[in-house]
Parts: structure tokens; sequence; C-alpha cells
């Protein structure tokens, strides 16, 4: 980044959420609206705290605008490395902020496995797959549907479906994969590459762990 008093607002371990990803003026699923006050920043940054009632139920929401186009504000997506390490946003904020790369706003973009750590989310960063996620088997899983938001490669914002397709093709022969870098469950074939965070797959003596070298395609990298 340009050294110079830029802001820049980081979001943390997975597609970032940008402005007001909730909406929280037009949804009325919080409540009724009790109290807003709004507080600049940074330039082209500030911090909505909205208060709702619904019943005997308060709810306070926090909301970061963002003005995307602003010269001196870059987006960035940061995860630890490797993935299933955890900390708080705001130590990740303080670490990432030094001379010229002021962080004003950090905030969780994904959800997460408990019990692993791992985010639950897709992430994509410059055409790589970071962490191919998991979609629940249901509506009351955190994430059902295959949405994803981020910054597309004409550096627009956006939010869409996405439909992944992952396959190992050898001598004409297909097998369908279903995770990169993820737990694998029952019948299911996992591509793991050199970035997975275990040292081994973990493999059983009930499971086939296949090597595959000399490839003329980067397996993070999208085909």
């Amino acid at each position: 980044m340009k050294v110079g008093a830029k802001a820049l607002a980081c979001f943390v371990a997975g597609l970032f959420l940008f402005s007001s990803p909730l909406q929280a003026n037009a949804y009325n699923g919080f409540g009724t609206k009790q109290t807003e006050t709004k507080e600049e920043i940074a330039s082209g940054v500030s911090l909505r705290k909205e208060r709702y009632k619904n019943g005997a139920v308060e709810r306070a929401i926090h909301v970061l605008d963002i003005f995307y186009r602003h010269p001196s504000i870059d987006l960035e997506l940061y995860h630890l490395t490797p993935l299933g390490t955890v900390k708080p946003a705001s130590q990740h904020a303080a670490a990432n902020t030094y001379d010229g790369h002021y962080v004003v706003g950090a905030m969780n973009a994904s959800f997460f496995n408990m019990a692993n750590g791992f985010p639950v989310n897709l992430i994509v960063k410059n055409n790589e797959i970071i962490h191919f996620g998991r979609l629940g088997p249901d509506a009351n899983s955190p994430v059902h549907a295959p949405f994803a938001f981020g910054v597309n490669r004409n550096g627009a914002l956006m939010i869409a479906e996405f439909q992944p397709t992952l396959k190992m093709i050898h001598n004409g022969r297909e097998l369908e994969l279903h995770s990169v870098n993820g737990e694998r469950q029952y019948r299911e074939a996992v591509l793991y590459t050199s970035a997975y965070a275990k040292p081994t797959t973990g493999a059983s003596p009930y499971v086939t762990d296949i090597v595959v070298t000399n490839t003329d395609k980067s397996a993070k990298n999208f085909s």
C-alpha cells in the first residue's frame, strides 16, 4: 500500500462484508429502532450504532458504512496461516496497522466451525481457493445456500450465487471431488494441496490416498 495518510478497511477470515450488509435501516426483523448514532471514524468510513427493540428482546447493531470508491480506502481480505487458528478481530486490526497502513475497521466475514476453528464459507483470493467451505444440510445451518460476496475482476462489489464443480480427470475418467483441504466425510473424495494445515490427511486403514505429481496446473487455482 502507498505510504501516506491512507485508511484501510480490513475484513478478516472470509470474503469481506462491506458498508451495510444487513441493511438495518430497511430490515424490520430487528424490531423497532430506538436510537441511532453515526460517527465518522475516517474519511469515507462511518460507524453507525443502532438499537432495536422487539418485545422483550433488545438488539444492538453496529454498521460500518464504507465509501468503497474513496481514493484513500482499500479493502483487504486477511486470514491467519494456517487456517484453523483463531484470533479476535481487534487483534487482527492491531497487528496489521503500521506506518502507511492504518486499519479502521475489521470484522469476521465467515461463520466458523467452533470445533476446529476453520471457516465454513468459501474463501477465494486472486482466483486462488484459500478454503472451499462446506454447505449445511438444511436451512437451519449457518451456510445453506451457495452465495458469496466480494470484489470481482473489475474491482466492482458484488453478491452472487456460485455453483462449484470439482472433478479429477485421469485417462478420460472423471472422479467427483467434494471439497478442497476440508474434513473428509463418508464416501467423499477430497483434494489436499500444499496449503493444507495439517501434516497428514488423517487417513484411516479404510481410506485410499492418491498422490498426484508433475501436474501442468496448480490445484489451488480455478481452471
